[in-house]
């Protein structure tokens, strides 16, 4: 795809493929980015296969045009799923050295799908990414317009934390 701010809700950037770049191109450029790194004495332990992927959202009415789903479709264009575990594949195949990073929806903030569902790649080279902002938080939000939500924010930290614990297997 072509490289620009990873956060625009508005850009089609937001996919791992696009309508010009799609997810055979990527993969394809994940294989020769392994092998161009692959034994050149570099500490590279490892690959997150895409940054703060999103929707995609029409620019003009601000609706959704490409919803991004985990594991609902054999999509590979759509279907973060399916596109992780072909590009984690292909990884693993040309150097099964590295962890594989497979990032949250809705820019890296959503993981309760993933740790429910995790993608078909060995457990020992899965390597689950979360951005959690500040703002990206929901009690924020309630908080800013008056609403008192400690006691969950609280549970959801609680959470966040033991769902990582059960991806890592204590």
């Amino acid at each position: 795809s072509q490289a620009g701010w990873c956060c625009d809700a508005n850009s089609e950037e937001g996919l791992w493929s696009t309508s010009k770049y799609d997810s055979r191109k990527w993969i394809e450029a994940w294989d020769a980015l392994t092998k161009r790194y692959k034994g050149r004495g570099l500490s590279i332990i490892a690959m997150d296969l895409r940054n703060e992927l999103h929707d995609v959202i029409d620019k003009s009415t601000q609706s959704t045009i490409t919803a991004v789903t985990w594991g609902a479709s054999d999509n590979m264009e759509t279907d973060w799923k399916t596109a992780a575990e072909a590009a984690g594949r292909a990884v693993l195949a040309v150097d099964d050295s590295v962890l594989i990073m497979v990032s949250g929806l809705c820019f890296a903030y959503v993981l309760h799908p993933i740790v429910q569902d995790p993608p078909a790649l060995p457990p020992k080279k899965l390597l689950l990414t979360s951005h959690v902002y500040p703002w990206s938080h929901w009690w924020v939000v309630a908080e800013n317009n008056g609403i008192d939500f400690t006691a969950m924010r609280v549970i959801s930290i609680v959470l966040l934390a033991l769902s990582a614990l059960a991806v890592l297997g204590l």
